[in-house]
């Protein structure tokens, strides 16, 4: 029988609490490293879990056989470098990192050093999104996809929502397209939340593109929408009916009601096997 997992998770604030609970659900994965500051962590491991304040402490035991990282987003880079040295597997939230540079530096070390990378863009492992890719033969070919992702805040004066708003929206809009996506203008406008971005692109195949994220929604938005020639497909990932296909003759076919598996248990599940 093959041992369990021995996992590490660097942060334990509400994105790593999550982490912390989606792990305890999961088979053959053992928590056995976690690094927080707040002393009220304890209470969320057993006893065989090692805690520490700082990663630098002790860096990566090397009985770990893979890395959460759920601290905040200026801390992402260096520890991501420091683990991939280790050639340790990582599983990042997102962003990444605040900066194309760094993300390009990331991109070289990952593979010189062979670990695996997964950034946690949330929507690539939902369920419904992924009916909505299976789906698209439905209403091809595509015309064009609109995206629209934020909500009111947060604020932060470490970076701007772009950053926490923009990698669901962009890696979305990647996705779709394959991978290349060649953008024609960006803009920023400003409402009484906050702002709001907008990105106007090309997919390779030839259909429109555009986003519309940040902090200055005035509510929670996570859409996608795909017309073709023979309907549309809708994903709202704050309906109870989250993805949705459109007929040409306006007659709406419910493919996805509420998902059956959190995406982030999805997005652990699919990089542990990587693992």
């Amino acid at each position: 029988m093959p041992r369990p997992l021995k996992i590490g998770v660097i942060g334990a604030g509400a994105w790593g609490k999550k982490i912390i609970s989606t792990l305890a659900h999961l088979p053959d994965v053992e928590l056995s490293y976690l690094v927080s500051r707040n002393p009220k962590s304890l209470e969320l491991v057993d006893g065989s879990c090692l805690v520490v304040p700082d990663w630098r402490e002790l860096g990566f035991p090397d009985f770990l056989d893979a890395l959460f990282i759920a601290s905040p987003s200026e801390t992402h880079y260096e520890i991501s470098c420091a683990a991939l040295d280790a050639k340790l597997p990582i599983f990042v939230e997102k962003p990444v990192c605040l900066s194309s540079e760094d993300a390009v530096q990331l991109e070289d070390k990952a593979k010189s050093s062979g670990a695996i990378v997964m950034v946690d863009h949330v929507d690539l492992f939902n369920e419904a999104y992924r009916a909505l890719k299976t789906n698209l033969r439905l209403i091809a070919p595509i015309r064009e996809v609109e995206i629209s992702i934020g909500a009111r805040g947060p604020y932060r004066d470490s970076h701007s929502s772009l950053w926490d708003w923009g990698p669901h929206a962009v890696g979305l809009a990647l996705d779709l397209a394959e991978g290349e996506l060649k953008i024609k203008k960006v803009s920023c406008s400003h409402t009484e939340f906050g702002a709001v971005y907008e990105i106007a692109g090309v997919a390779r195949s030839g259909f429109s593109i555009h986003i519309a994220t940040g902090n200055g929604f005035q509510e929670r938005s996570r859409k996608v929408s795909v017309r073709g020639s023979e309907g549309s497909l809708l994903y709202d990932d704050h309906r109870q009916n989250r993805l949705v296909r459109v007929r040409p003759d306006g007659f709406e076919e419910v493919l996805v009601g509420a998902p059956s598996t959190f995406p982030l248990t999805q997005a652990a599940v699919d990089f542990l096997e990587l693992v």
